[in-house]
């Protein structure tokens, strides 16, 4: 399996860089990500837990990252997007790595060329 750490954070800072802010946004939707990517993990009330989860700094750090069954889906490391603190979700299967990257190369379209990188770290090893 890839690295998809650096799978997912190169990905989302590519959007940002390319101004694919509105897709950014979509990526916090459960139902678009479960739609799109396959995601599967759900929250404590049955909702398809999204890529990227708003932090929201009144509530709990510890909190926001855990699903019902009190495993982490989300990284630890935070990202910063459009001025946004996102938590992103850690669980990137192959298949759905792969709906997430030809997502990508529609949405970055010819800027998607100067990503190799993330297209490398689907053929590497790596850890999560």
């Amino acid at each position: 399996m890839a690295d998809n750490k650096a799978f997912i954070f190169l990905s989302l800072e590519a959007l940002e860089k390319h101004g694919k802010i509105k897709e950014i946004y979509w990526l916090t939707e459960s139902y678009f990500c479960e739609e799109k990517f396959e995601i599967s993990w759900k929250d404590e009330i049955g909702k398809t837990l999204p890529v990227l989860k708003i932090l929201y700094t009144q509530l709990d750090k510890e909190t926001e990252k855990k699903s019902k069954t009190d495993k982490d889906v989300y990284y630890k490391d935070e990202i910063v997007l459009d001025g946004i603190p996102f938590l992103v979700f850690n669980k990137w299967f192959e298949d759905s790595q792969t709906l997430f990257l030809e997502w990508l190369k529609s949405v970055l379209g010819d800027n998607f060329s100067e990503l190799t990188e993330i297209e490398n770290s689907l053929k590497s090893k790596g850890e999560n």
